[in-house]
């Protein structure tokens, strides 16, 4: 429920509010992005593919040179140590992963908000 002041105005707590819940959205877009690259594998069929590997869901945007490794070919590989493989970050691809994550989670906050009020005020 929104406090209001006596004109009627949502008080500024609660902007606060709002605003602390969307920067939290964001921060938890952008984990969530991350956490799907570093989980993601990819497969292999031969040694030159081992150049550049990409990672990340639903774009591509971590890529790894993994030919320090030697898997049988056919391999599925997932991101491996940044210090022994060098790697590098599309900024585009994860900017437009970010902002679907964040979508995503505004469609929930919202939708929950509003279910979550109706059960509230429909309380006896």
């Amino acid at each position: 429920m929104r406090m209001m002041d006596r004109s009627g105005d949502v008080s500024a707590r609660t902007r606060w509010r709002e605003a602390w819940g969307l920067a939290g959205l964001a921060l938890v877009a952008v984990l969530v992005a991350l956490v799907a690259a570093l989980n993601d594998f990819a497969t292999v069929t031969g040694r030159e593919a081992l150049g550049r590997v990409m990672f990340g869901y639903p774009l591509n945007w971590l890529a790894q040179n993994q030919t320090t490794l030697d898997p049988p070919f056919p391999a599925t590989v997932s991101p491996a140590s940044p210090w022994e493989n060098p790697t590098s970050v599309a900024f585009g691809p994860l900017l437009v992963d970010v902002l679907a994550v964040y979508g995503l989670l505004l469609v929930g906050w919202f939708v929950g908000r509003s279910a979550f009020r109706d059960v509230r005020t429909s309380a006896p």
